[in-house]
């Protein structure tokens, strides 16, 4: 007499389902959030080898910002890579980064009780109007590394499903 046994395939693949289910909130937003990080991390090392260097504010000043209004939890994950910012006066702060990524016009200090209008005019009959040409630095970093981004996160992506793919199979092999 032969030994058998039967298999329920339905319930196999419900079990399956909830499982892999299970592999999703697993990796979740943890794993998003590591895999947008590596590729934003990508754009701020170039963007920092890019800045121009007087006294290296500007550089430091480029950081990583998760916009959490902007994320869903488990399915979408928005870091922006910036120039942290601050006010004028204020030792540290690159106030000045968008006048250095766009260029700016050159200007003399405004006399005591002069508008603004008629010290722009003054100024462009004594000394011409010349412009400071722009030195973008964060553009072309986006523009040269975008594919090495991409594939740093499908890594971090990767080696997150690999290690939720082990617990996976520790879980359910006993």
């Amino acid at each position: 007499m032969a030994d058998g046994f039967t298999l329920d395939a339905d319930a196999f693949v419900a079990s399956a389902v909830q499982r892999l289910d299970g592999l999703g909130e697993a990796m979740g937003e943890s794993a998003l959030r590591q895999a947008a990080v590596a590729g934003a991390r990508v754009f701020q090392d170039d963007a920092r080898l890019r800045a121009p260097v007087r006294s290296g504010v500007l550089a430091r000043n480029i950081i990583i910002k998760h916009i959490p209004e902007q994320s869903e939890a488990d399915r979408l994950q928005v870091y922006f890579v910036t120039v942290r910012h601050g006010s004028f006066g204020q030792d540290g702060d690159a106030f000045y980064w968008r006048w250095v990524e766009f260029g700016h016009q050159k200007s003399r200090p405004k006399a005591a009780g002069t508008s603004w209008a008629g010290h722009r005019a003054a100024m462009q009959l004594e000394f011409g109007s010349s412009r400071v040409a722009a030195r973008p630095y964060m553009r072309p970093a986006f523009e040269s590394r975008r594919d090495a981004a991409l594939q740093a996160m499908r890594d971090r992506l990767r080696e997150a499903v690999d290690a939720a793919l082990q617990k996976f199979h520790q879980a359910y092999s006993r």
